[in-house]
């Protein structure tokens, strides 16, 4: 990715609180406007009632997206105006997981009242984990971006940035000897 284009990304989420989820209901998008928190790995940190439709559906199906945009700069320039959309799994990501507390850290630093949503006995602590991020910014068209994690340390890599060669043991299937003995399957 252009670091242009990705410094402007990460200041518009930085500087932008909220956003919207999309989750499917029945075939249909159901949107629910959301605060969010972003790590340093493109992640973004929710706090979410499990009880809300939201969660529900998510649990159901966690594909989701998840739009920002800055739309307050248009009344004083089209060329910085950015849209930023997210397509990943959301998962709950409960307190004894031993990401919690990083997770939990990075929301209570973006939003000040963080700490205390996450302390209510019915919020939880979400994570959205994108494998397509769409960056817009002015008139210029859509570029998307893939994300991809190593296995090894859930570090995300965004293109253009220097890549290591996954140890990708972990996920092909285990080779397996005939015996003399087996039987033709």
């Amino acid at each position: 990715m252009d670091p242009a284009l990705e410094r402007q990304m990460r200041e518009v989420l930085a500087a932008e609180r909220f956003g919207v989820l999309v989750t499917l209901h029945g075939g249909r998008l159901h949107t629910s406007t959301i605060h969010f928190a972003e790590t340093e790995e493109m992640e973004l940190v929710h706090a979410i009632r499990p009880a809300t439709l939201k969660a529900q559906l998510a649990a159901g199906n966690p594909r989701v997206a998840f739009q920002v945009d800055n739309r307050g700069v248009l009344m004083e320039s089209r060329e910085r105006f950015t849209r930023i959309g997210f397509e990943g799994t959301l998962r709950l990501v409960p307190e004894d997981d031993p990401d919690y507390e990083s997770y939990a850290d990075v929301f209570a630093a973006k939003l000040p009242v963080g700490r205390r949503l996450l302390a209510h006995p019915d919020i939880a602590l979400y994570v959205l984990r994108p494998a397509l991020i769409r960056l817009a910014v002015g008139a210029a068209p859509a570029e998307d971006v893939t994300v991809t994690y190593e296995p090894d340390n859930d570090e995300a890599t965004l293109p253009d940035e220097e890549t290591r060669p996954a140890d990708d043991a972990a996920w092909r299937a285990p080779q397996v000897e005939p015996s003399a003995g087996a039987p033709d399957a």
